[in-house]
Parts: C-alpha cells; sequence; structure tokens
C-alpha cells in the first residue's frame, strides 16, 4: 500500500480536522493547549513533577520509560482523550485494575485534549518530543487516511484476545489483513423516522420504507418546500450521509477503487434528483447547524444517523416518538450500510506496542464496553452487550443484525481534501438551478484526481 510521508501527514493535521462520529467536521483550528493529564489510580503513585518535566522532552521521556522498565516497576501507558469531564472518569474507571492485569504496565495516564481539532492540532509536536499518547480512541470513519499515512500502527493480533468483540467490527478495522484498532463500540448506521409525523401524514408501519423508491415516493407525498417541510433531510455538507444513500444502492467507495462506479453514480443522481426536485433539504439552507436539529424540529420526516441520534432527541425533542430503521436499498441482493465504531488504536510513534496491545485490550474488555456505553449511549462491539442496548432502547430495535452486513466507509486515503471537493462539486449542482452536471461527470472528475485504479 502506498504510504505518504508522516510529517506531511502531521502537518496537514494542523489545518484539517478529524471526522466526528456524525459525520461533521470541525475547520476552526483551535489555539495549542498544554495537554491535562490524570494517571488512573491503579498506578499507585501520583505523577511527580520530575516526571512531568521529563514528558517534555523526547529523550528525557525514553530514557524514564526505560528506567521503569528496567527497576520491575513497569511503564504508564499515555491514552489521549477528549470529551466532557464525565467522559474522562468513564475512561480512568475503564483503566482501574490495569496494573494486576497487564504485567509490565503500572497504570493509565490520561492525556485530554479540550476537542478532536485540539489533539490534531497537538499532536506534530507532540509526536516529535516524544509525548504523544501510546493510544487514542477515534471513529473509523476516516481511519484509512491515518492508516495509509502511517499514523496509526497494526495490533499483533497473538498478544491480545478478540473473541468478546463483533467480528464486523473487527473488519471495519482492519485494512490489508492487519488489525488496527481493538473496537468498544459497534454501531450500525440507520434511517431515522419521526413516527408521530408520520401517523400524522396517515401512514402507518406497514408504509416504513424499505428502498430508496419508497423514500423518494413517501417525499414526493408529504414534501411542502413553501411551508419548509421536507421528506428528507440530507446533511450534503458531510460526506457520511451520502455515503449512507451510496451503499444502501450497493456503492462503496472502495479506498478510492469505486469512486465512479455504476451503483455510486445512481446514488449520487439519486440525491441530485431529490433536491432538484424540491423533495430534500441541507440543514443549513433552514438556519440549522446540523441534520439533528432540522429532524429534531420536525423540519423532515427522515433522515440518515446513528444511534448519537438518542441523545439529540432526549435533550431537544424529549416527547418526539421516532424510530431508527435499516439503510433502505435500491437492490435487496445487493446493499450495505456503515457500522460507525469507536476503537483503541496505537500511534505509531508508541514506544512499548507489545504492552500498548494488551492495555488496549484489556480497556476493551465487556466491564469496560459497559462503562463507556453507560457513559456515551453508543453500542458496545460485544453481540450479548449490545443485545440489553437495544432491549433498552427500542427504537433502535430494528437496525439490531444489519451489522452483519455493515461494512467500512471506505473513503479515499486524502479523506479531508476528498469530501472538501466532493462537497463542493455536488453542492455546486444542487443550489445552482443553471447547473445540470451529471453526477457521473462529478464522480468522474473525482476518480481522476483519487482514485486508485
Amino acid at each position: 500500500m502506498r504510504k505518504k510521508n508522516l510529517a506531511i501527514l502531521l502537518t496537514a493535521a494542523l489545518t484539517a480536522a478529524a471526522i466526528t462520529g456524525c459525520g461533521g467536521s470541525s475547520d476552526s483550528p483551535a489555539a495549542p493547549a498544554a495537554e491535562n493529564t490524570e494517571e488512573a489510580e491503579v498506578s499507585g503513585e501520583e505523577k511527580t513533577g520530575e516526571e512531568t518535566e521529563a514528558a517534555s522532552e523526547d529523550t528525557s521521556a525514553q530514557e524514564t520509560q526505560a528506567d521503569e522498565t528496567a527497576d520491575g516497576e513497569g511503564v504508564v501507558i499515555k491514552f489521549g482523550a477528549w470529551g466532557s469531564d464525565h467522559d474522562n472518569a468513564a475512561f480512568l474507571e475503564m483503566a482501574e485494575g490495569i496494573a494486576d492485569a497487564v504485567p509490565g504496565v503500572k497504570g493509565i495516564e490520561l492525556v485530554t485534549y479540550a476537542s478532536t481539532s485540539d489533539f490534531w492540532n497537538n499532536l506534530p509536536s507532540q509526536v516529535a518530543a516524544g509525548t504523544a499518547p501510546d493510544l487514542v480512541l477515534p471513529t473509523n470513519e476516516n481511519v484509512f487516511e491515518y492508516i495509509d499515512g502511517g499514523l496509526y500502527q497494526p495490533f499483533d493480533e497473538s498478544l491480545i484476545d478478540l473473541s468478546n468483540i463483533d467480528e464486523s467490527a473487527i473488519n471495519v478495522w482492519t485494512v490489508d489483513g492487519q488489525l488496527y484498532g481493538i473496537p468498544i463500540d459497534a454501531q450500525p448506521t440507520c434511517l431515522l423516522l419521526n413516527l408521530d409525523l408520520f401517523k400524522e401524514l396517515g401512514y402507518t408501519e406497514a408504509d416504513y420504507p424499505k428502498t430508496w423508491d419508497d423514500v423518494r415516493k413517501i417525499s414526493e407525498e408529504v414534501s411542502d418546500p413553501e411551508n419548509n417541510f421536507y421528506g428528507m433531510c440530507i446533511n450534503v455538507t458531510s460526506l457520511f450521509h451520502v455515503t449512507q444513500i451510496l451503499q444502501g444502492f450497493g456503492g462503496d467507495w472502495g479506498n478510492g477503487a469505486s469512486i465512479d462506479s455504476p451503483e455510486n453514480e445512481a446514488a449520487v443522481q439519486w440525491v441530485i434528483d431529490m433536491f432538484k426536485d424540491g423533495l430534500a433539504v441541507n440543514p443549513a439552507q433552514l438556519g440549522d447547524d446540523w441534520d439533528g436539529t432540522t429532524f429534531a424540529t420536525g423540519k423532515a420526516l427522515m433522515t440518515t444517523g446513528g444511534v448519537w441520534y438518542y441523545g439529540q432527541m432526549s435533550a431537544a425533542a424529549p416527547d418526539t416518538d421516532y424510530i431508527a430503521l435499516p439503510i433502505p436499498y435500491a437492490d435487496e441482493a445487493k446493499h450495505s450500510s456503515s457500522l460507525h465504531s469507536d476503537a483503541i488504536v496505537m500511534l505509531s510513534s508508541c514506544q512499548y506496542p507489545e504492552l500498548a496491545a494488551q492495555t488496549a485490550a484489556y480497556m476493551a474488555r465487556n466491564d469496560a464496553q459497559t462503562i463507556r456505553a453507560n457513559s456515551t449511549g453508543s453500542i458496545p462491539s460485544n453481540p450479548e452487550l449490545a443485545e440489553s442496548y437495544y432491549e433498552e432502547h427500542t427504537q433502535f430495535a430494528p437496525i439490531k443484525g444489519t451489522e452483519s452486513y455493515s461494512i467500512a466507509f471506505g473513503y479515499p486515503a486524502q479523506t479531508s481534501q476528498f469530501e472538501t471537493d466532493f462537497v463542493n462539486d455536488l453542492t455546486a449542482v444542487l443550489f445552482d438551478s443553471t447547473n445540470d452536471t451529471p453526477a457521473a461527470e462529478i464522480l468522474a472528475n473525482l476518480a481522476q484526481n483519487y482514485g486508485t485504479n
């Protein structure tokens, strides 16, 4: 596989934000901030000022780690995290008992960042200084960009037990036969349907959309652009949402190998036609910040998304009845959807890959997955634990089992730039009544610049 220069990738990370779980992105780089660290109590020792100073210099940090290994005390594995204090407390709870479970590791040091952009902004200097985390917990949405760029290193599977993790989740973190992430959750994407509005409009359960033709037909029947109501909300400023439609059509970006496939062409043309015919809306057209706002405020009957909608709907529309349906298909014999998964990955700068691998596996054990699920509402990667999730969150029960045919996002290696160009090319057509560029032309141009064939 073609490898970019790691230094170039890290430099690019200063201006490109990581794609988030719901397909959004941030292009507002945060000012470099001093890293905050907190060590799990399992280490039995508090981090001293001398150790903190040593961690800021590459040579000193490596010597300190070497001394710790030599004297038998074990090493402290650094875990990078971004999120709320509640999330960070969950990480530390997940790490409890690590010293007893993994010989050679005396504790976890939590290196916290204000946001994902803060992490990427600080990472180049931290890698250079030897203070970067050993492990981090990203989404798989843009994983290929960083694997291809050499930022992550694969795990030695002989060192870890993956028997508690769903095979589909392992598959989306495997590239060229090597495992680059140990999944702690596995969340199939879905089509969200506002049941209250659906019933008010005279539909019943028998009318639930199964195909993209169904989605269009319902949209034709209910859309009322003059009153800002649409059958479908498609957030076309994010690659995530179009990808769900594309995969439902049996398509796949193929990490750049199938950008202009017939299935992809049919899917993108479907999106273009939906907008041109006034049946779909982009959140920004209504002044909304993301698709969750459009859906929660009842401006669209349907949208693509995932289990993160549980938190959105609980906060923004707690009394609204909704349901998550499998991603529709164009051909029942050939379709898929994305499996969104957060996993513990190991940075290429990690000095102790074997210990880090065992630490990652420990933090993906069943108890840790439960802690994480209770903190974030995510679906565990363990099938038995996932079953409990669906029993508790019945609105997502219809997508249970869809992980069996869900696949990786498959974005091309230059994900950030590819997304920018795709969004620009697509929206230029959608929002200009005089622009009738077909999907085939859009994809052919992208394939020429980002394709691997």
